[in-house]
This record gives C-alpha cells, structure tokens and sequence, in this order.
C-alpha cells in the first residue's frame, strides 16, 4: 500500500474514531456528516516547499502548518498546508537530539479554533529506522499550547519517516477534522 493511501486510511480511521468517541449525538451526526468532506480534499491538499532545519538552534526545528478554510458542499471545512519534506542535517551516530515542533497557523480573523488531536496529533506513519520519538501536545519546553505538537528526532541514522498531522477545527460545539497531506521528515 502506497504512503499516500496509508495516510488517507488513517485518515478515515482517526475520523471514524473521533465520531464513535463524541459524547453527544448531535456531535456524531456532524461527524459522520462530514466524513465525506475529509476524504474527497485530501488528495487535493497542496505542500508547500521542503524546508531544511537550521543547525544549531536553540528552538530546535520549527515547522508552520498554515490553515486555509472553505466551504465545500455548503459545509465549513478546512485544510492543512505544510512542507512536502523537512529535512534534517547532521545525521550520525554523535549527532543531538533536535526538537521538531509543528505549529498551526489559521488565518486572520478565523471563527474556528484548531488544534492538535491530543493523543495522536502527528500520526508517525512509517519511520523505518525509528528515529522521532516522545511526541506529544505543546513546544517540548514545558508549554501545553494545543496548537503546537512536538517529536524528539534521534538524528542518529538517515532515515525517511512519513508523518499525518491530526488536526481537528471547532466551531462552537461542532468538531471536525481538517483535510492534511502526508509529508516527509528526512534525515540526511
């Protein structure tokens, strides 16, 4: 199964999960409502270009995911965009750990809020040499901002690991999913 398809499957199944775990019934029917809207833009999802992390920052690696909203059938829905690759240098057996935080970024003026699914908001969908570990909500530091998700890269071998953002967008009461491309962290 291609790494496309992959991400498209998990996709489907964290929406699927996200509508059996909704308390209420209404939040449910929205939910299963749209689930269509979540697999039709996803192939549709544009990257933006591949951006390299600067070596030596004390932040460590920080990677935007820019929110663009619409309507699609009548229906409020958004999409992520975020760099096709991120690639990070210095890869050897003496190499440090580098923080990776991504961050969300809505456009101005916005009614919804977004944020990280709390529990898997990076789905790691292959990482062959396992190299990302302890992700979780926030930068790393100690700050719990759900618009922030951070991994720790091991930098010790090349690797290419393929990544699906989880991020939900709300609307008062509503809760739905925002269309997101599975990019690449690549360790040269």
């Amino acid at each position: 199964m291609s790494t496309k398809w992959k991400g498209l499957v998990l996709c489907v199944l964290a929406t699927l999960a996200q509508a059996a775990a909704a308390q209420s019934h209404s939040t449910k029917k929205v939910m299963q409502r749209e689930l269509p809207v979540i697999i039709l833009p996803h192939g549709l999802v544009p990257f933006s270009v591949p951006i390299t992390c600067p070596t030596g920052s004390p932040t460590g690696c920080q990677i935007d995911i820019v929110i663009q909203e619409g309507l699609i059938n009548g229906v409020q829905a958004c999409l992520a965009n975020l760099p096709s690759e991120v690639k990070v240098t210095g890869v050897g057996t003496s190499a440090q750990e580098r923080l990776m935080v991504w961050t969300l970024k809505p456009p101005a003026g916005s009614m919804a809020t977004y944020e990280f699914q709390p529990k898997h908001g990076i789905l790691v969908v292959d990482d062959p040499k396992t190299q990302l570990k302890n992700g979780g909500i926030g930068d790393g530091l100690g700050g719990t901002d759900k618009a922030q998700f951070h991994f720790t890269n091991k930098r010790k071998q090349l690797n290419e690991a393929t990544y699906l953002p989880v991020i939900l967008q709300r609307i008062g009461s509503v809760v739905s999913l925002c269309g997101a491309a599975d990019p690449k962290v690549v360790n040269e």
